[in-house]
């Protein structure tokens, strides 16, 4: 069966958000295991995180004695 024009394209598309999808989730449990780069960027993000809520913290409550 050939689909209309109009419906092939984004059938396509979806198609490949599946593939795509599917080779992540193969991928993910192949090694070598990037958990050196997963901790660094895990600590990156709590680090940034920290930092505004401590800045933010200060801003919206005058700070320590303030």
């Amino acid at each position: 069966m050939i689909l209309p024009l109009t419906i092939a394209k984004p059938m396509r598309a979806v198609g490949g958000f599946f593939a795509l999808a599917l080779d992540t989730l193969v991928e993910m449990f192949k090694p070598p295991f990037a958990f050196r780069e997963f901790l660094l960027q895990t600590w990156f993000i709590a680090r940034a995180c920290a930092d505004y809520h401590a800045v933010d913290s200060v801003h919206r409550h005058g700070g320590p004695g303030l």
